[in-house]
């Protein structure tokens, strides 16, 4: 698979999983059409992944030893940017609260997390096979950044962007149990107690 299909494939993954997330960790993005929902994610993925694409020339260009770490802050840039920029047009055009647009800021900072660690670890793969048909050898940094070092990190920031995340699902449940659940289970018949 080549770096452009990974990309539209981790960005349709990321569209619609990230449709689903809004909707289960925000009672405001609940209440809204599936156009309202849809109409700012869809420009914003396709925004995302021209610019991606106009950007790849330019890390194409980067030296070897710093390629896939630029990309990674590239794609998790992107990513975030693009929460950022959703949040806003909700927040301008359809008066969304600050807590709703903190989730899908939230939101797109984790799923570009994921994104960026696969597609630079793709790229590194790539890269490495590439240098390695021409021969190539690149002089190692005096003070290389270890793997154990990358996966502790990856590990502190996948767990926290999940305790993060599970815990706007835990407060939407309890906001729907002090309000619309106190309703429903107030109207449960006497015999259930």
């Amino acid at each position: 698979m080549s770096g452009s299909s990974r990309r539209l494939l981790h960005t349709l993954i990321a569209f619609a999983l990230f449709s689903i997330y809004g909707v289960q960790v925000c009672p405001f993005l609940e209440e809204l059409s599936v156009a309202q929902l849809l109409l700012p994610v869809v420009i914003m993925f396709l925004l995302l992944l021209i610019s991606r694409s106009l950007l790849q020339g330019w890390l194409n260009s980067v030296d070897e030893r710093r390629r896939v770490g630029y990309q990674f802050r590239v794609d998790w840039l992107l990513y975030s940017l693009a929460g950022l920029l959703i949040a806003l047009f909700n927040m301008l055009f359809y008066q969304g609260p600050l807590e709703s647009g903190l989730k899908v800021v939230l939101g797109l900072i984790a799923f570009g997390f994921f994104v960026a660690c696969d597609q630079a670890l793709y790229s590194e793969r790539c890269l490495a096979e590439q240098m390695e048909r021409q021969g190539i050898n690149i002089i190692p940094d005096s003070e290389p950044f270890p793997v154990s070092r990358k996966f502790m990190l990856f590990s502190i920031i996948s767990a926290l962007l999940m305790a993060l995340i599970l815990f706007l699902v835990v407060c939407k449940d309890l906001e729907w149990l002090m309000g619309e659940g106190r309703r429903s289970i107030s109207s449960w018949p006497s015999a259930i107690s």
